[in-house]
């Protein structure tokens, strides 16, 4: 069976993110698969708006290339520094790394985050039954800490 390599341009349609696009590459048997992104912002809109080809995305195919190094390349210099520069793209990040995030990424999480692993920050250390992720209440403490972060 055949794989196609690709990389693409996913541009929405609906909503305050209507005319934002995101760039991606993707490996497929099938292009037919129904396939329009995995950032988060895209899943994200994908969740209030359904996933109708023509009516709330627009996907455009933009090369083809006969492997994955050449699709890590080419999706690198499709992203480029737009993620950075242009406030209509939704890349979070540089491309052809699969998520290793640029060193402008690291920098500016580091600022956002910059008490995370000191005492200031209450969630941190947290294991087993005390990690919310095991479904145990969140502190009044842990929870405007959330709250601080999410406001920045």
């Amino acid at each position: 069976m055949h794989k196609f390599y690709y990389t693409y341009k996913i541009t929405l349609l609906k909503g305050s993110l209507a005319g934002h696009y995101y760039l991606g590459r993707h490996s497929t048997n099938n292009l037919n698969d129904g396939y329009a992104g995995s950032g988060r912002k895209i899943t994200d809109y994908f969740k209030k708006y359904p996933k109708i080809e023509h009516q709330t995305y627009i996907k455009e195919i933009i090369a083809f290339y006969d492997n994955d190094e050449e699709l890590n390349e080419a999706e690198k210099q499709l992203i480029g520094d737009k993620f950075l520069n242009d406030d209509l793209c939704l890349n979070l990040c540089a491309g052809g790394s699969w998520g290793m995030l640029s060193d402008k990424s690291i920098e500016m999480m580091k600022l956002h985050h910059k008490d995370v692993s000191g005492k200031n920050n209450p969630m941190y250390g947290l294991r087993g039954e005390n990690n919310h992720n095991f479904g145990s209440k969140r502190t009044e403490d842990q929870r405007k800490y959330m709250s601080k972060c999410q406001k920045k």
